[in-house]
């Protein structure tokens, strides 16, 4: 239902006009302010005898894609708030609004023109890189402090909860300020005033132009050939080199999940599945990471410790268990991956 606020009435007509392109339909119910005086009955058009509902015509690409775009602004501008207010989770918000934006952008190249969205994807992703940093070493610590109690106690040798800690603390304080300081400063404002000029004035191509759901789908059809290409190239790799593959394919799979979710509403059941069995494949890849940024962040504490006259051998055996985890999470994944797999073909069929 659509209500004017202010302004003049003729603005009521073309909103009604790009609902209905949009996939509204009218309806015979009164106004809420009609039902509210209990006036729903009176004076209603009865309806044309005989006459059928035209149906609604399908929404452009373009349409489906700027009305996404415009909701993940909204998202990073919550997150802007988060961050300047200092809630809870606030990093995480602005990193996730930043990924968001640039993968869509990345989606919409058929949809969009690309000279005016690949600099803006450029800027997001140096914005989403500066808070990675902090954001890794925050999980990292936290799930040192929780391996630590896990640890029998006899072989926990000199300050090492104190000292994580004290790293836990000073790493929350750096986040914080690192993220206000990007908010505040030029760049992020830059990159919010380029989407605001996006939305109002869209670069649409030909292909923005044509019906939804078939261009939304080779765009989705897309995206899941990629993930399953990165993922089949980095299995069949070994040792280190299959390691960073891998985190290749978790980037991949964020991408594939972003895209599939943000258009599912569109594109129905098939999408949905995609972007289940992509956020799946993120997870399982997203444990393998955070476990070798354990790792990294272990050794540089070990290093810490041994400098201040520190024991480091319950350094050593946290990084040992770090190790060995993030050789289960690649076997897991290898074992999880053809089911996976089947999925995401299965929803591009």
């Amino acid at each position: 239902e659509v209500e004017l606020i202010d302004g003049p009435a003729e603005l009521l007509g073309p909103v009604g006009e790009r609902l209905v392109a949009a996939g509204a339909e009218w309806t015979a119910r009164a106004s809420k302010l009609a039902r509210a005086l209990g006036l729903d009955e009176v004076d209603r058009p009865a309806p044309r005898p005989g006459k059928k509902r035209r149906r609604a015509a399908e929404p452009r690409a373009a349409d489906v894609l700027l009305g996404v775009l415009r909701d993940q602004v909204t998202a990073l501008q919550l997150a802007d708030v988060a961050v300047r207010t200092g809630q809870d989770d606030a990093i995480r918000r602005l990193r996730v609004a930043y990924r968001r934006l640039r993968a869509l952008l990345a989606a919409a190249r058929p949809v969009l023109d690309r000279a005016a969205t690949d600099p803006l994807r450029a800027e997001l992703r140096l914005l989403a890189g500066r808070l990675s940093d902090v954001r890794d070493e925050e999980v990292a610590l936290a799930e040192l402090r929780a391996a630590v109690t896990e640890v029998p106690v006899e072989l926990v040798l000199g300050p090492v909860e104190a000292r994580l800690r004290t790293a836990q603390v000073a790493a929350a304080e750096r986040g914080r300020a690192t993220a206000a300081a990007l908010v505040a400063g030029p760049d992020h404002r830059r990159a919010l005033d380029a989407l605001h000029a996006l939305l109002a004035d869209p670069p649409i191509t030909a292909a923005g132009a044509e019906p939804a759901r078939p261009v939304l789908d080779g765009v989705v059809r897309r995206e899941v050939r990629r993930l399953r290409r990165a993922a089949d190239a980095g299995g069949a790799l070994s040792g280190q080199e299959r390691t960073e593959a891998l985190h290749g394919v978790r980037r991949t799979a964020r991408r594939t999940r972003y895209v599939a979710a943000a258009f599912a509403p569109a594109l129905g059941e098939r999408a949905a599945t995609a972007a289940s069995a992509a956020k799946r494949t993120q997870r399982l890849l997203g444990e393998l990471q955070d476990l070798v940024v354990v790792g990294e962040h272990c050794r540089g504490l070990a290093v810490a410790a041994h400098a201040a006259g520190e024991p480091g051998f319950t350094y050593g055996l946290l990084l040992g268990r770090a190790e060995a985890r993030a050789r289960d999470a690649e076997r897991v994944f290898a074992e999880r991956w053809p089911d996976l797999a089947a999925r995401l073909r299965r929803s591009v069929r």
